[in-house]
């Protein structure tokens, strides 16, 4: 009955009783409400029992189906369908619930279609739209990954050409040096002089040129 009184209510009681009774008259007024708690409580438990001995049968008829109806509120429509007419299986209800969800659906699109048409096509549009601007991204996307391959390949067979081309061109340089001192022997010519015969003075020479003169 007082379960719900805490310690600081009992401390505000004790000290009201304190300052309204006095001192020396609180302890037996404790004991005399004490008493009179204790009196209602076996007054009531009396009351109950002999209530429950006269009218305990009858009560005890309208208990049960009280307590069917209690159950069958807890569980609900489909708790108590599946209970009394499909012993405990709801296979059928959860099918009957998906086609339900899926007929509501298709009637709700249905429905949306039908009053804003436009808006169903400007969607169908849209997709389309981007659908076809997607594909066309990702075929420039490959087109560019094929050229920068054929780039790459075309540079790597020019460097592979020009490097044959510089081994083909050294052999060429020896030749072409020993061919000068050819050139320089030819250069020079023998001229007889009156002076001497039989000698011969290089004219390619400035300083015998000089000393011919």
């Amino acid at each position: 009955m007082f379960s719900n009184i805490g310690w600081f209510e009992v401390l505000i009681i004790l000290v009201v009783g304190i300052v309204v009774v006095g001192p020396e008259r609180l302890p037996r007024m404790i004991n005399d409400v004490k008493a009179l708690l204790l009196a209602a409580r076996r007054t009531i438990a009396n009351a109950r029992k002999e209530f429950d001995d006269d009218f305990g049968e009858d009560l005890e008829e309208f208990r049960k189906p009280l307590e069917q109806l209690n159950s069958v509120r807890q569980m609900g429509a489909r708790g108590f369908i599946t209970k009394t007419l499909l012993d405990d299986d709801d296979s059928m209800l959860t099918d009957l619930e998906s086609s339900a969800r899926e007929v509501t659906t298709a009637a709700k699109g249905t429905a949306d279609a039908v009053r804003h048409p436009g808006r169903t096509l400007r969607s169908q549009v849209q997709e389309d739209y981007r659908a076809d601007k997607d594909r066309k991204a990702e075929e420039r996307r490959q087109a560019e990954l094929k050229s920068e391959k054929s780039d790459s390949d075309a540079t790597a067979v020019a460097g592979d050409a020009g490097a044959s081309d510089i081994a083909a061109d050294q052999p060429s340089a020896t030749p072409a040096a020993s061919a000068e001192p050819e050139a320089a022997q030819e250069s020079r010519v023998e001229v007889p002089q009156q002076d001497e015969a039989g000698a011969s003075r290089d004219w390619s020479n400035p300083a015998g040129f000089d000393e011919a003169m």
